[in-house]
C-alpha cells in the first residue's frame, strides 16, 4: 500500500525538459502571430524572427523566455479601440440577444465585429498558455499528479492494495473521494498563478467512470489492522475466502506459469529469428 501521501495524490517534482517547453513556447507564439487579425497594428514589431521559427533544436536557444511573454502581451494589447469598448458589452449581448425566425438578420457589420471578438477569445486563450510556458520554464518545481488524481481526471479504475498498511494521512484524503460528491482539493498544490483555471485546478471533481478498490487481509495478524468504520462505510465490502480447493489452486498456478513461460519463449524466439 502506499505509505506517502505525495505517492498517492501527487507533489511537487524538479521541473525538466525546459528546452521542450521552450520550444512550445515558441510554436505557440508563431501560432499568435500568424492568426492575429490587426496585422497592420503589429507592423512596428520585429516578428520575422518567430515566423521563420522551424522547430529545431539548435535554435531554440536563439530566443529569450522574456521577450518572448512581453511580446505576446503586446500584440494582445494591440487592438481597435472600438474592438475593446464592444468586449465589455459582448458577454450581455451574447446572453441577451435570442434569434428566432420572425426576428430580422443583423448587420453584417455587426456579424464580422462578433467573428473577430470570438477569433480574439482563442487567440487570448493562446496568449494564457505562452503565460502558463514562461512560468513553468521559470520554476524550479512543478506539480505532479499522483495516481489517485490521474484516475479521477480519465477515469479510470484504481485499486490500493493491503489498504490497511497505509498511515492515517494518507487514508484521510481519501474521505472526500468517496463521499457522494466525489471531489479531492489539493492544498498541496498552492498557486501557481492568478488565472480562474489554474485555481479551479486545485478541485479535481472525479469523472462518471472513476471507480476505486482496495484488498486488505483481516486485522490480527502482525502489523495488519482493521479500518476506521467511518472509511469501511464508504465501501462495499467482499468477503474473499482462503484458497482451499484444489481447482482454485490449478487455476491460480495455470495463470501465473502461463504468464512466466511466454516471455521467455518469445525472447528465445526473438533471438532465433535475429540470428
Amino acid at each position: 500500500a502506499t505509505t506517502e501521501t505525495s505517492d498517492l495524490i501527487g507533489g511537487l517534482r524538479p521541473v525538466r525538459g525546459r528546452d521542450a517547453i521552450k520550444r512550445n513556447m515558441i510554436l505557440k507564439l508563431k501560432e499568435l502571430v500568424q492568426n492575429w487579425p490587426y496585422k497592420k497594428m503589429v507592423d512596428d514589431l520585429d516578428l520575422n524572427h518567430y515566423l521563420t521559427f522551424d522547430g529545431s533544436a539548435r535554435s531554440v536557444d536563439e530566443y529569450d523566455v522574456d521577450a518572448m511573454l512581453k511580446l505576446a502581451r503586446t500584440i494582445g494589447a494591440r487592438k481597435p479601440l472600438s474592438l475593446s469598448k464592444n468586449e465589455e458589452i459582448h458577454e450581455h449581448t451574447k446572453k441577451k440577444r435570442k434569434l428566432t425566425e420572425s426576428s430580422s438578420p443583423g448587420s453584417s457589420s455587426e456579424e464580422d465585429t462578433t467573428v473577430l471578438m470570438e477569433k480574439e477569445e482563442e487567440l487570448q486563450s493562446i496568449i494564457t498558455e505562452i503565460e502558463d510556458f514562461a512560468r513553468r520554464y521559470k520554476s524550479l518545481f512543478e506539480w505532479s499528479d499522483g495516481p489517485l488524481v490521474k484516475a479521477m481526471k480519465s477515469g479510470q479504475m484504481l485499486l490500493l492494495d493491503e489498504m490497511s498498511l497505509a498511515e492515517d494521512a494518507v487514508l484521510e484524503r481519501l474521505n472526500s473521494v468517496l463521499e457522494p460528491s466525489r471531489l479531492l482539493v489539493l492544498a498541496e498544490k498552492g498557486e501557481n498563478g492568478s488565472s480562474e483555471l489554474q485555481k479551479d485546478d486545485r478541485i479535481v471533481v472525479a469523472h462518471d467512470d472513476f471507480r476505486i478498490f482496495a484488498t486488505m487481509n483481516p486485522g490480527g495478524d502482525f502489523g495488519k489492522r482493521e479500518l476506521s468504520p467511518a472509511l469501511r462505510s464508504r465501501f462495499t465490502e467482499i468477503w474473499v475466502p482462503s484458497v482451499t480447493e484444489r481447482t482454485d489452486f490449478e487455476v491460480v498456478l495455470a495463470r501465473s506459469l502461463t504468464r512466466s513461460l511466454d516471455s521467455p519463449i518469445k525472447s528465445e524466439q526473438s533471438l532465433i529469428i535475429g540470428r
